[in-house]
């Protein structure tokens, strides 16, 4: 009886769904009951499931910590390419935070232990908001610079002596002094990348908070791709030539 209750309502919820005007608004509740009874049928939670798509929100209510460490995995298992975030405050959450991408931990009055089982901890729920928008942002732009930035400086440092080698017949005379060689990674991984990392902020930390458009980087992946990395690739085998070239011939005479 409650299995022909559940199946009835779920189909009830998709009939609505897709006869639901574009751009309005819903939400879904489920209750921990009714869960258990969906998880053991293939169609009820294949139903469920493209009912929720284009939910704006779905409440779980009255689950158990497994129930919520299984929504998190059932999430990351039909939306692959997205990322997944869960935030609590007990020991109930700690299932549900390890088993997302990214898991949040608040430290406070239910203990410390959904804190210890995270990638972050906070202090109150209000600070997900500069976590995600501010701190996650840059994290995002700044790390992916940086990792551009190095495989930038290690192509620039190879393609000049694999470019000297055309003129000196391939016979592994080196471009540089030895000593040169030694201090070029000091050098470019050195203070100057620390500090990048630590205190680059691309815009006002206000701007970030008020203006949630700037977060869309992440989402896009603007940084962080393909085309950007063989652009940093094209401008360090053009600056790679142009050292060759000003350090081979000025030196010509000599």
């Amino acid at each position: 009886m409650v299995f022909r209750d559940i199946s009835t309502q779920l189909i009830e919820v998709a009939d609505y769904v897709y006869n639901m005007q574009p751009g309005q608004r819903n939400a879904m509740i489920l209750s921990g009951e009714s869960l258990n009874i969906i998880y053991l049928n293939k169609g009820l939670l294949e139903l469920m499931l493209s009912s929720t798509d284009d939910m704006e929100v779905v409440i779980g209510c009255r689950v158990s910590p497994k129930q919520k460490g299984d929504i998190v995995a059932l999430m990351r298992l039909r939306h692959s390419n997205k990322v997944t975030l869960a935030i609590g405050d007990g020991a109930n959450d700690c299932s549900m935070i390890s088993k997302a991408h990214v898991g949040v931990g608040i430290a406070g009055r239910e203990g410390m232990q959904a804190a210890r089982s995270s990638d972050f901890a906070i202090g109150k729920f209000k600070f997900l908001h500069k976590l995600l928008f501010l701190h996650g942002r840059e994290a995002y732009r700044r790390n992916g610079e940086l990792i551009l930035f190095m495989f930038y400086k290690n192509v620039l440092y190879v393609m000049v002596q694999f470019m000297f080698g055309y003129y000196s017949v391939f016979s592994g005379q080196t471009m540089y002094e030895k000593w040169i060689y030694q201090i070029y990674n000091v050098t470019f991984t050195g203070l100057h990348n620390i500090w990048y990392a630590l205190f680059d902020f691309e815009f006002e930390k206000e701007v970030f908070m008020n203006t949630p458009i700037f977060y869309s980087i992440g989402m896009q992946n603007t940084v962080f791709n393909m085309k950007e990395f063989w652009i940093w690739v094209f401008y360090a085998c053009a600056q790679a030539l142009l050292i060759l070239m000003v350090c081979f011939y000025s030196a010509e005479d000599t």
